[in-house]
């Protein structure tokens, strides 16, 4: 079975916020830093299930990253953590988060690799689609 790696991570928080808000380190224990990281995550969940899908079948475990960074912002701008907050509209920030959200899960199901051969709810890791033809080479 195919592991479903969480879209974004306590590490995934943790690089973020040292990187575009070094001061708010501070501020974020652990737990609440796991907190943000499954709140980022529910909501990409939320969105690949939205499409009819399960995130558990994709092909690749960590398809959905791109997409739980963008979420993470969107939880961190409801916590009031913007970026450039005194240049920055938040409703055109979070407009514009939210549209680049939505694009990233939907290319991210588009390009997955969804597959359950025998309707079990599993992936089978062997019986992945590569492709729209076959090519035999003999020698």
């Amino acid at each position: 079975r195919m592991q479903f790696l969480p879209p974004c991570t306590r590490d995934t928080v943790l690089r973020y916020l040292s990187f575009q808000f070094p001061s708010a380190i501070a501020r974020y224990n652990g737990e609440e830093m796991a907190n943000l990281a499954e709140r980022a995550s529910a909501r990409v969940t939320r969105l690949v299930e939205s499409t009819g899908r399960a995130p558990e079948l994709v092909g690749r475990a960590d398809l959905f990253a791109d997409a739980g960074l963008l979420a993470l912002k969107l939880v961190l701008a409801d916590d009031g953590l913007v970026p450039q907050a005194g240049t920055i509209d938040l409703l055109e920030f979070t407009d514009s988060t939210r549209r680049s959200l939505q694009q990233a899960v939907t290319e991210a199901v588009r390009a997955a690799q969804w597959y359950d051969h025998d309707d079990d709810g599993v992936v089978d890791q062997n019986r992945l689609e590569v492709g729209p033809f076959a090519m035999r080479i003999v020698l």
